[in-house]
């Protein structure tokens, strides 16, 4: 006659770790995996609230940001070599300025030493993602962050001083570098938690 036992702690545990290793050692972010329907159906919502990180959009996030990389440093090398032959020619901004304060040999040397720190820092970036290493993004992050915020601070000055309308443009010129932003640490956050959990495969482009 067969009789029922109580299993003990140790089989329980085994039991427990064959059913759940393949759940810890699956990576759900990845750049391969496409389902255009499904990020249809999701795509407003996940919009609205903000929820940008998620595996169903993490392909088009990190191919977005990759592509937007490469196009910043060919426009910021394109500027530099410019800024090189024609010291006199116009500085050509995200965001319109007039600068009344400094002379003009004064804004093109700060020009020409910001341009270079940016070519440096997408670099970093661009390497960072190709090579999976979220370190070297951090520098274009701190970059970003800081002109971002003194752009806004700039901006909220002028609108409540009168010197500029706010207008939808005006705000798409802060949103859109802000969005860029928010994508980036996102490819950042993933690839350092993939990387922690050892499940970095799927992130891979080589």
């Amino acid at each position: 006659m067969h009789q029922l036992r109580q299993f003990n702690n140790d089989f329980m545990r085994h039991l427990f770790n064959l059913l759940t290793f393949d759940a810890r050692n699956k990576n759900p972010y990845s750049i391969w995996k496409f389902c255009p329907r499904k990020q249809l159906d999701q795509a407003h919502g996940k919009l609205q609230f903000c929820e940008f990180c998620k595996p169903d959009l993490f392909p088009f996030i990190f191919w977005l940001v990759l592509t937007l990389s490469i196009w910043g440093f060919a426009c910021t090398l394109k500027q530099t070599l410019k800024l090189l032959r024609c010291p006199n020619s116009k500085l050509g901004m995200w965001r319109q300025r007039e600068f009344h304060v400094f002379g003009a040999k004064v804004l093109h040397s700060a020009r020409l030493l910001g341009s270079c720190a940016i070519i440096t820092s997408w670099c970093m970036l661009i390497v960072g993602l190709v090579m999976l290493k979220p370190r070297l993004m951090s520098p274009w992050i701190v970059i970003n962050s800081v002109v971002l915020g003194g752009e806004f601070i700039v901006w909220v000055y002028d609108v409540m001083t009168g010197h500029t309308l706010l207008e939808l443009h005006t705000g798409l010129t802060l949103m859109l570098p802000f969005l860029n932003l928010m994508m980036v640490r996102c490819v950042k956050v993933v690839m350092e938690h993939s990387l922690k959990n050892h499940v970095e495969d799927s992130l891979r482009i080589f």
